[in-house]
């Protein structure tokens, strides 16, 4: 029974909830992206985007619904990212991956990718919106791709170039090279990353800007490096989508005892700035002992340019050294070393030394750069507190830099420079040279490029990556073993060709040559001068997956006639 007091809310619950109804609708319709979507979460991310750099930064978070949300993988699902700025919503693209679910087609966690956009301003916020039902497969444009691809190039009879390697094209432009297995002339492959030059259509000497090793080396007074870059252990692709690809790759040193495992991220990046993020971890499993006057005394990661100039071959006209390193050093100062760009001396200049007990500090970076302006190519670490086991082992990152002539012959010239740090082994003039057993380095890390904004925007980078890496999730799994597929011997012989005999790896004649190009699909796979054999010209390409191939034939003299 109705008391007279409950009749009275009963009324003025009728009267006024059409009011409410019709507020609450008015709300959602102006405030909501899509009422086709019942549920949204507001996503915080950790950066001012005000600031001219933080926008089109990779936002990588894990996701937590708090309500039924539907989805059977990574395309098919109901989560889309929104941005609201300026009293209007934005959908943007984004990317799903590593999905844990609650029970079958419904989503608990997953992870997820989006960039902020160009027009961020500071003000806008961020939702992930989702629903229980069912909803259209998201169709964003695949921005990045990898394959696994063989690339041999040999440059002269006996020297090459010969190597297995992932590449990563963002949208036409073939971004990095990173090798999984095989050697470059005289140097070990495996983790080692070559930076393609602006606007590389394909993986290609000719388009190598700098070469950088996320991994463990040492060198010893016989000229050897001993390097974990010497063996693939394992590698696998573990994401591949449309705005981010991730890869691992395990390698180790000669005799096994030291071994690097690095994950790659490549993000989308619509600017003429390019990075990958790289999480490093190298262990040893036995004493080492660095001889007395060996700077490279346990290196963990290396920048390296080289340059050769030649006035008679132009395929030898590769390469480019930058006329500055800076530092982020632990005094808070930015230090400045200039580089020769043409180093004059065949003994190894000690640009940074040991000695000089050069360390990074709490913003932690170095570069090679043009200075404040043009191309600088950076380092970045998330902290310098790398060292997570090792008896004695100071923590700390180490800074070293050298430069240097490495060839000088008629008709070509070969120039070295690079930048590089490891162990913190140099302190109140004592000099650790020994590497415990127990030692295992961790960090995670960035190679960055810019075309165009000199050093500076590398120490605006470094504040960024900082802030964003806390938030970015960590792969939990291993890198599965590697799968060698199925290669020949493939030789071409060219009837009536010139070559030049005898030629020296660092000699360049003014002869002609031929010049022969293997390419699959449209992509140079392989390619080389030709050498002489007992029934005429000919080229062996070592490992050649089956398939279809187009052959290029051409003799040169200084330009190239097909």
């Amino acid at each position: 029974m109705l008391t007279k007091r409950m009749f009275g809310y009963f009324i003025f619950f009728l009267i006024i909830f059409p009011v409410l109804q019709n507020s609450i609708l008015s709300q959602k319709t102006d405030l909501w992206w899509n009422d086709d979507w019942e549920y949204s979460q507001e996503i915080i991310i950790p950066i001012d985007t005000s600031k001219f750099h933080a926008k089109n930064q990779p936002i990588d978070i894990r996701i937590n619904f708090n309500n039924p949300c539907w989805g059977i993988n990574e395309k098919e699902n109901s989560i889309r990212v929104v941005c609201f700025d300026n009293n209007e919503f934005n959908e943007l693209e984004s990317q799903v991956y590593d999905i844990e679910y609650s029970t079958e087609n419904t989503i608990n966690y997953c992870s997820l990718v989006f960039l902020t956009p160009d027009f961020a301003d500071g003000k806008e916020s961020y939702f992930v919106y989702y629903d229980e039902s069912k909803k259209d497969s998201v169709n964003y444009p695949d921005r990045v791709k990898i394959t696994n691809e063989y690339y041999y190039y040999e440059y002269a009879p006996g020297q090459s170039v010969d190597l297995d390697y992932y590449k990563i094209k963002d949208e036409e432009a073939c971004v990095y090279g990173i090798g999984i297995k095989g050697k470059m002339m005289t140097e070990y492959a495996s983790n080692l990353i070559f930076r393609q030059r602006k606007d590389s259509k394909e993986f290609d000497i000719k388009n190598w800007d700098q070469m950088v090793g996320f991994v463990f080396q040492y060198d010893k007074k016989n000229g050897d490096v001993i390097t974990t870059r010497y063996n693939l252990i394992s590698n696998n692709i573990t994401v591949d989508g449309n705005l981010m690809i991730e890869f691992g790759i395990k390698s180790t040193n000669n005799d096994k005892s030291a071994t690097t495992t690095n994950f790659y991220k490549y993000y989308h990046c619509p600017t003429d700035s390019k990075k990958i993020s790289v999480d490093s971890k190298s262990e040893i499993s036995s004493d080492i002992q660095i001889e007395e006057g060996i700077e490279r005394d346990g290196t963990i990661v290396f920048l390296s340019a080289f340059k050769t100039k030649s006035e008679s071959n132009f395929a030898m006209n590769i390469g480019e050294i930058l006329p500055y390193f800076h530092v982020s050093s632990e005094d808070e100062v930015i230090k400045e070393y200039s580089v020769e760009t043409n180093p004059k001396s065949r003994q190894e200049h000690k640009i940074i030394a040991v000695i000089n007990d050069i360390d990074l500090g709490e913003n932690s970076w170095f570069s090679s750069d043009s200075g404040n302006t043009g191309k600088s190519h950076g380092v970045i670490f998330e902290n310098n507190f790398v060292i997570k086991s090792g008896t004695s082992e100071e923590n700390g990152i180490q800074v070293k830099g050298y430069e240097k002539l490495e060839a000088s012959l008629p008709g070509l010239k070969a120039y070295s420079a690079g930048i590089y740090c490891g162990r913190n082994s140099f302190a109140n003039n004592n000099w650790d040279r020994n590497i415990p057993s127990d030692l295992t380095i961790e960090f995670r890390g960035e190679l960055f490029t810019t075309e165009n904004q000199g050093y500076q925007i590398i120490n605006e980078e470094a504040e960024i990556f900082n802030k964003l890496i806390k938030q970015r999730p960590l792969y939990d799994g291993s890198v599965t073993d590697k799968e060698d597929g199925v290669y020949h011997k493939l030789t071409i012989y060219v009837p009536f060709s010139l070559s030049i005999p005898l030629l020296s790896p660092i000699s360049a004649f003014p002869l002609p040559i031929t010049w022969v190009e293997l390419y699959k699909n449209e992509t140079l796979v392989s390619a080389g001068a030709t050498s002489r054999s007992f029934i005429g010209m000919r080229i062996e390409f070592p490992n050649v997956s089956p398939g279809t191939y187009i052959v290029k034939v051409y003799k040169r003299l200084g330009e190239k006639s097909k």
